[in-house]
């Protein structure tokens, strides 16, 4: 569950950034505060969407040294 919750973490917050906009639309709130909120979700979604990608980025980098390191040192021996 744990894996499921952190790999769609983005998805998590903005429903509920989307649940919260509707709840205050219910409660008449001003409508500044529901556009804030709604920004809020979409900004932390978008982050941690770049997030991810960077880091999928340095791994990628990271196994393509090492398989370099590891058929150079096989060549050698």
């Amino acid at each position: 569950m744990k894996k499921h919750i952190s790999k769609n973490l983005d998805s998590y917050i903005l429903f509920n950034a989307i649940v919260l906009l509707i709840v205050f639309h219910f409660l008449n709130e001003k409508l500044e505060i529901l556009i804030a909120i709604f920004g809020l979700g979409i900004s932390i979604t978008f982050g941690l969407r770049q997030n991810k990608v960077e880091n999928d980025k340095m791994y990628k980098e990271l196994f393509t040294m090492n398989n370099k390191n590891m058929i150079r040192n096989f060549l050698i021996s």
